[in-house]
């Protein structure tokens, strides 16, 4: 590589530029061998498309949270997707959230849009800053353009939990299991909705909902069991709770399912095992 980087010197020096072959290929092996400077450099003299080389450059300056570099490379990259995502993923970081909106409010009109992906980071970021308004706008933008992302609807779907409007946290939950019916994220996000009822017959519905993901062979994660364990304890069945935490920890293969066991925490309180029940919880001291 050093001998190429002379050779690449001598072609400036005597005014031949290099090919965008060569200054692509020398790229790439400064950017392998962790000289990413030396390597955007390079990418810059280069007069063609190399797109693969433009996105392996800003994931790496992603990786470090270079939002200057990150920008200055998404200037070359005529808009791609997946380089608008890696941006705007380093402007969320950053705490640039706002400039994130409307780099996506910029592109959404354009011959190729944003991802899904890239609505739902910052759908996302702004239901953790409890924005309804911010993220219901930028969530209506993303569904104008026919496009979805499932942890959008899950995070817009609990801030209207939160905020007491669990009507419109069903109809997310439903639009969510019509695009992705398979998908354990879409039965997460009904299963949340029905807990947050003070309704038995949602609880007992919930139940339904998991037999059905059983049915249907669909992965049963930490979360779900978490729900069916929430829902047995809102209707004190105490040895179901129980029967369902073990069920969880042999599912999971860990001992102690971190979201299984705050449910069993939440349904159970201080309440001892029924006799013949093998799982145990060491006291806290």
């Amino acid at each position: 590589m050093e001998a190429a980087s002379m050779d690449l010197r001598k072609m400036d020096r005597l005014r031949q530029g290099p090919s965008d072959n060569v200054l692509a290929d020398l790229s790439w092996a400064y950017l392998h061998r962790g000289r990413k400077l030396d390597a955007m450099q390079l990418f810059k003299r280069i007069k063609t498309t190399r797109m693969p080389l433009l996105i392996s450059l800003m994931s790496k300056f992603s990786a470090e949270r270079n939002l200057p570099a990150c920008k200055e490379l998404f200037s070359f990259s005529k808009n791609n997707p997946r380089a608008v995502d890696i941006l705007v993923e380093v402007l969320l970081y950053s705490g640039e959230t706002n400039e994130a909106r409307r780099l996506l409010d910029s592109l959404s009109n354009g011959k190729i849009p944003p991802s899904g992906r890239s609505f739902g980071r910052v759908i996302v970021k702004l239901c953790k800053a409890n924005d309804l308004e911010g993220a219901y706008g930028v969530f209506l933008n993303m569904r104008s353009l026919q496009l979805h992302d499932p942890n959008a609807y899950v995070s817009l779907s609990g801030l209207l939990r939160r905020r007491h409007r669990i009507e419109d946290a069903f109809k997310l939950s439903d639009e969510l299991m019509r695009i992705y019916p398979s998908s354990t994220f879409s039965y997460n996000c009904l299963l949340d909705n029905l807990l947050a009822s003070n309704n038995p017959i949602q609880h007992r519905r919930a139940l339904r909902v998991f037999e059905e993901m059983e049915r249907r062979e669909i992965p049963l994660t930490d979360s779900v069991y978490a729900a069916v364990i929430k829902a047995h304890g809102k209707l004190h069945n105490k040895t179901e709770c129980y029967r369902f935490m073990e069920e969880a920890s042999k599912a999971i293969g860990i001992p102690v399912p971190i979201a299984s066991f705050n449910s069993f925490l939440f349904a159970l309180g201080e309440m001892g095992a029924p006799e013949g029940s093998t799982f145990s919880v060491a006291p806290l001291k």
